[in-house]
């Protein structure tokens, strides 16, 4: 009898190495005259460059150069980086130079490269560049930007909206007209950061005699990166090796763009025939790295006296900070998504993309669609109560139901796809949470708490997460002849678990103990095609990807061992590290002695490939969606406004689930990200554009201490579109937190919570405003 992993609360094979400090992240590897780069970057949010002054800083002792964009002309990188989600509805892309040309547009972009022996003497050169600055008007506020009151971010614009993009699904207006009742709400969503534990990070070195370029980045997307970097450089893609080793963390502020070190370090490693290194600071990571969308939304909704849903009108801007280099990607999610797990059968979205004189916003952890659940969801607590319509049963009265899947919403991803869920059992998975979070009783546990002079409130919020986004991912799987198994992906781990679940998938299919096979991840000299880890989709394309490519090895395998055990390919399985006959497990032959066989091509039925080994590129025929359900109980100090979470239910349903164990990790490191989403992280912009909490002084990350304990009940609707069944789980957890958060606060203290995040100062100052 076979053994199988899949399902299996298996340990994490990486943790050991890691835990003892054996970890290899980019900073850790050393090469001999390696160089290193430190960046001298904008303290002006917007102005034109009027002088570089490097004198003093080559004057230093162990400066090797300094660069300025003068110093790039006559090479690609004298332009723009690219769009990498370009997009018919982007009127106006700006992107940055990798050094910025004469013109700054938020603080803290790069204008030069110091290049020396140590960073510490990098450091104090890039302190006595001098820049001067003709300073131009700061466009901060989203709303102001939008209608052009603070002046353009970019001068040689007369407004900051970039891109528009609306789509209808029925006839919204008709509908409006006529309803029965139309409410209309306002909401507002303040821009973050990702804050991984590791910042980015970079080591180039150029091999002049091989002509190839090996770079180690802490990205999320190697492959990206190495396809990205090609034109840059003037080589194939097969000359550039990227490597992401281990990485402290993504979250998507590692994704797959081009930041501006990434092309600067490389080109500069090769220009002067040396190693060199950056790290980025934790100064830099908060002005240089990505961070995440503000939006502010107006939405009419207009249902029956009975709170069915019957058309919603969205209207909202998105903040995208100085570039675009994602194109619309984080506002479209935000509008494939507004349909929530209801069923709206008049829905319509528009939306202006905006620039402001800030950081440039990417995805993170979820992408936009926090943000449409905090929409829809708000919503439907605030139907409900100008309806006088109990919170749960208004949902209850529009759910999709089970049988209405696949359920196509109208709506469409910017990539072009449909947005139509895949599979999901909304309605049990609701009563599941309403039953674990004690909604029935809770009534009386306010009062009782009210009797005491104690403020608590329940919050409940529902949520889809989209996953499994393609094109496509890639994985090749090979036995080797010790009878080991090689399992090489291209995505790259940033904490999730990767090389416990490949090893679970490839184990399985083939038969052999999951501590015979080798996970490599993110290397591109391995696999020169990939789109790496974001968007909740390694296990589900990935996963696909090793499942079909370790099938088609378990295939030529049973093709050479029919063969030489005279049986038929079909009454042959493979376990144990061998293959051998159904019911009889003593005729078997080991996948040792099918490895030289395989390897000159003696396969049958018309096998052509040589070799136990196998590429697979799988590609997702529709998007693949998770689903959930929170519930939260919240109290607040009625003197500092302190938020105390009591209990949190999550349920949770991401398909089949390969390993329980990193599921729940996955799904709690989200909700702790959708906590400090919630109540702790926020970038504060002053007027002139400078980042007032540039440290972890002034940000406010939540400790492990204000992390609750979380109760997590997993559900389990197959995706028919993966070929193992399994959905995304890493943004799950975090998407629907801030909502929950905002209903719980909202029941407690009996006035609208229509922006996050929230804090004790906030919430003293909308108590007073509404005179509690």
């Amino acid at each position: 009898m076979t053994t199988s992993f899949v399902g299996s609360s298996i340990q994490r094979r990486e943790d050991d190495r890691l835990l003892r400090g054996e970890g290899t992240f980019v900073d850790d590897i050393a090469m001999d005259n390696t160089l290193h780069a430190a960046f001298v970057r904008s303290e002006a949010a917007h102005a034109l460059i009027t002088g570089i002054d490097v004198t003093r800083a080559l004057e230093i002792d162990g400066v090797v150069a300094v660069l300025t964009y003068d110093d790039l002309a006559g090479t690609p990188l004298a332009a723009p980086l690219r769009v990498s989600q370009p997009h018919p509805a982007i009127r106006h892309a700006r992107t940055p130079y990798p050094l910025a040309r004469d013109e700054v547009h938020h603080v803290g972009q790069p204008i030069a490269m110091v290049v020396a022996r140590d960073r510490y003497i990098a450091e104090d050169a890039a302190a006595v560049v001098h820049v001067d600055y003709q300073h131009l008007p700061v466009a901060v506020d989203l709303v102001g930007a939008a209608r052009g009151e603070d002046g353009p971010a970019h001068s040689d614009m007369d407004g900051n909206v970039y891109a528009s993009l609306s789509e209808h699904v029925g006839d919204v207006d008709a509908v409006l007209a006529k309803a029965e009742h139309v409410f209309e709400y306002d909401l507002r969503y303040e821009r973050a950061a990702g804050t991984p534990l590791e910042g980015r990070g970079l080591l180039a070195t150029f091999d002049e005699l091989g002509g190839r370029m090996r770079l180690w980045d802490s990205t999320q997307a190697p492959m990206m990166v190495c396809h990205g970097l090609a034109p840059l450089l003037g080589l194939e893609p097969e000359q550039i090796e990227v490597i992401s080793p281990d990485v402290g963390g993504g979250f998507g502020t590692k994704a797959f763009q081009l930041y501006p070190e990434e092309a600067l370090v490389p080109w500069a490693a090769r220009w002067l025939g040396a190693p060199l290194k950056w790290i980025e600071d934790r100064k830099e990571a908060f002005v240089g790295s990505n961070q995440l969308r503000s939006q502010v939304t107006h939405v009419k909704v207009a249902v029956d006296g009975e709170g069915h849903l019957l058309a919603l009108d969205v209207r909202y801007l998105h903040d995208n900070g100085a570039f675009c280099q994602f194109g619309i990607l984080v506002p479209s999610v935000t509008a494939s998504e507004l349909s929530g797990q209801y069923r709206i059968p008049n829905l319509r979205f528009s939306f202006d993309a905006v620039y402001t004189n800030t950081t440039q916003c990417s995805p993170y952890r979820g992408s936009g669609q926090p943000y449409a659940t905090f929409v829809v969801e708000r919503m439907m607590d605030w139907v409900a109560r100008d309806l006088g319509i109990d919170r749960a049963e208004i949902r209850r009265r529009n759910f999709i139901p089970p049988q209405g899947m696949p359920y196509d919403t109208g709506l469409s991803f910017p990539h072009g796809n449909r947005s139509v869920y895949d599979s999901g059992q909304y309605p049990a998975q609701f009563e599941t949470l309403l039953e674990a979070i004690g909604y029935d009783g809770f009534a009386a546990e306010k009062a009782a708490a009210a009797a005491e002079g104690r403020r608590i409130g329940l919050g409940l919020t529902c949520y889809v997460d989209v996953g499994g986004t393609g094109p496509y991912e890639s994985t090749k799987v090979t036995v080797l002849p010790d009878g080991s198994v090689s399992v090489v992906a291209a995505t790259s781990d940033t904490g999730q678990g990767h090389e416990t679940m490949y090893s679970q998938l490839v184990a399985d299919q083939l038969g052999v103990p999951m501590e015979r096979v080798r996970v490599t991840t993110g290397d591109s000299r391995r696999t020169q095609y990939g789109f790496g880890t974001w968007g909740s989709r390694t296990a589900a394309v990935g996963g696909s990807s090793a499942v079909q490519a370790a099938a088609t090895v378990a295939t030529k395998a049973k093709a050479i061992a029919a063969r030489l055990l005279e049986v038929d390919a079909g009454d042959l399985e493979l376990a144990d590290g061998a293959v051998r006959v159904k019911g009889a497990a003593h005729v078997a032959v080991p996948l040792t002695e099918l490895v030289i066989p395989a390897r000159f091509g003696r396969t049958s039925g018309g096998e052509s490939s040589p070799g136990l080994t196998a590429a697979s590129y799988w590609s997702p025929s529709a998007m693949i969606f998770s689903s959930g359900a929170h519930g939260v109980v919240v109290e607040i100090d009625p003197e500092t406004y302190d938020l105390n979470i009591l209990r949190y239910v999550i349920a949770h349903d991401c398909g089949k689930v390969i390993n329980p164990m990193l599921v729940r990790g996955q799904v709690l490191g989200g909700f702790a990200h959708g906590i400090a989403d919630a109540f702790y992280e926020r970038r504060h912009y002053d007027n002139a554009g400078q980042l007032l909490n540039q440290n972890l002084m002034g940000y406010l990350v939540p400790f492990a201490s204000e992390i609750p304990q979380v109760e997590v009940r997993h559900m389990e609707s197959s995706s028919p579109v993966s070929i193992h069944g399994v959905k995304g789980a890493g943004e799950a957890g975090s998407v629907p937190v801030p909502t929950a958060i905002a209903s719980a606060i909202e029941d407690a203290l009996g006035f609208p919570i229509d922006a996050m995040p929230q804090s004790p100062l906030t919430l003293f100052e909308l108590a007073q405003r509404h005179g509690r």
